[in-house]
C-alpha cells in the first residue's frame, strides 16, 4: 500500500517512477534472501539452507565476475566488496555441514573439521572429521 502511495505522487515522471519501482524491487528480493537466511540459521530445515546457498552462489558469480573496479587492493570498500560477496556461500557451506544440535560449542565443531590438533587418526579406522568441512575452513581461512 506504501509502495502504491508512493508511485501515485510521482505522477507522470517516468524515469523517476521506474527508478522506484527498480529500488523496490532491490529491497525485496534483499529482504527475502536475508529472512530465509535467518530463517535457516533458526530452524533445521534443508530446503532453506539450499535457497540461502543458491541464491548466495547467484549473487556471488555476478558479484565477482563485474567486480566494482574503483576501489582497489588495500582499501577496505575492495575486501568488503568481496567479503559480502563470497561471506554467503561460505555460511551456506557451513550451515550445510554443521548440525548444530550435535555440536553445542564451538569446540565440536572445530574437531569436527578436522581443525583439534588432540585428535588422531589410526589407521585401518574411520576418519575422526568430516573432509569437506576440513577444505571449507581452508578456503574460508584463505578469504579471510
Amino acid at each position: 500500500m506504501l509502495c502504491r502511495r508512493a508511485l501515485a505522487d510521482v505522477g507522470d515522471d517516468l524515469e523517476l517512477r521506474s527508478e522506484i519501482e527498480e529500488g523496490l524491487a532491490v529491497a525485496y528480493y534483499f529482504m527475502r534472501e536475508n529472512l530465509v537466511a535467518a530463517a535457516a540459521l533458526r530452524t533445521p530445515r534443508p530446503l532453506l539452507v539450499e535457497m540461502t546457498y543458491f541464491w548466495g552462489c547467484a549473487g556471488t558469480i555476478q558479484g565477482v565476475l563485474q567486480p566494482d573496479t574503483r576501489y582497489h587492493f588495500p582499501s577496505y570498500f575492495y575486501l568488503q566488496f568481496y567479503i559480502a560477496h563470497v561471506g554467503p556461500v561460505l555460511a551456506a557451506g557451513f550451515l550445510a555441514n554443521i548440525d548444530i544440535t550435535r555440536a553445542p560449542t564451538a569446540g565440536h565443531i572445530w574437531r569436527f573439521a578436522g581443525l583439534d590438533p588432540t585428535c588422531k587418526w589410526e589407521k585401518g579406522s574411520k576418519r575422526p572429521y568430516n573432509p569437506d568441512m576440513k577444505r571449507l575452513c581452508y578456503h574460508f581461512g584463505e578469504c579471510a
